[in-house]
Order: C-alpha cells, then sequence, then structure tokens
C-alpha cells in the first residue's frame, strides 16, 4: 500500500466505513459493505487538480460504480469524484487525464523504485515518423533542453522481451 492509499484507508476507517478490503494491483482499490473506491493522488498545476489514470481504468470505475477519492498529502481527500462523473474531461477545477501508461508499465516501475528517483517513471510513443517525445517531467528530471543531444547506451537485454538496462547520457547542444 502506498502512501496515498494509506491516507485513503485511514479516511475510509475515519467516516465508519466497514469491512474495507484492499486490493493491490486492481481498480478500483478499495472495497467496502457500502462499495467501492478508487484511490488517485491530485497535482496541482496553474490552479488545477490533475487527476491521471491508467490505459481503461475509468471505465473499470464507472462499470464498478466506485467513487474516486482525490488527495494530495493531506489527510483528507481533496476531491471526491462521483462514478457518473468520471468519463467528463473535466469536472469544475479538476481535469481527468487518461495517460495511456498501462497497470504493466507502473508495476515495472515500482520495481526500480529503490533507485530513488523522485518517481520519474513516465513512457513515451514512438509516432509514426519514428521520433520519441520525452515527457516534460523526464526532461526536467534530465536537465535536457531543446537542441541537445541524447545517447541511449545498451548495457544488457533482459530476458527475451524487448527489455534492456539503458545508460542514457545527456550529451549537451
Amino acid at each position: 500500500m502506498n502512501d496515498t492509499e494509506r491516507l485513503a484507508y485511514e479516511w475510509l476507517k475515519s467516516k465508519g466505513y466497514k469491512n474495507i478490503v484492499f486490493r493491490p494491483s486492481r481498480t478500483p482499490d478499495f472495497k467496502t459493505d457500502q462499495g467501492y473506491f478508487e484511490v488517485k493522488k491530485g497535482y496541482m498545476a496553474k490552479g488545477y487538480i490533475n487527476v491521471v489514470f491508467y490505459s481503461g481504468q475509468r471505465e473499470k470505475i464507472r462499470d464498478t460504480k466506485a467513487y474516486t477519492l482525490v488527495f494530495n498529502d493531506k489527510k483528507e481527500p481533496i476531491v471526491i469524484i462521483n462514478p457518473s462523473d468520471i468519463m467528463r474531461d473535466r469536472i469544475g477545477n479538476v481535469i481527468l487525464h487518461d495517460s495511456g501508461i498501462d497497470k504493466q508499465f507502473d508495476v515495472l516501475c515500482k520495481e526500480y523504485s529503490h533507485l530513488n528517483s523522485k518517481d520519474i517513471y513516465r513512457n513515451a510513443t514512438v509516432g509514426n515518423n519514428g521520433m520519441i517525445v520525452l515527457p516534460r517531467e523526464v526532461r526536467a528530471f534530465m536537465g535536457v533542453k531543446p537542441g541537445d543531444k541524447i545517447a541511449f547506451i545498451a548495457i544488457e537485454r533482459i530476458g527475451e522481451e524487448r527489455s534492456f538496462n539503458l545508460k542514457v547520457k545527456v550529451l549537451g547542444g
């Protein structure tokens, strides 16, 4: 259970929910006698609360009629999203995003969380023209500026899949 899920668990207990069952790596995160709850961390940007969902996750939340509890670092949810609103792109000052990241990618990133890289785990898509756009968080973390060249050096292949340990070096402009 991560910190946000712990906050949600404590909040559910404090509100009198009974038989709270945490469902790791499943959507929704919690099942209670009174229903289902998904837990998300809200990220503030330019006055909006941004909430990011995995591919297909909002459909699962809608289908299970789960409420989405959005936390920052406080003990109370900053937003509770009604299941009937989960497919909307915006609810007041809350913006809902589909990341395109699937749960398998997130689980893979958690395997490397001991590296203490401040949760900078993102994926990128190769476009039709073969170009890769590094997500903003990754560029900021690495100090990449427009025009910089980046070297990707495969250190080793992992198993039979298309997985590699890479060394990434920013070469500058």
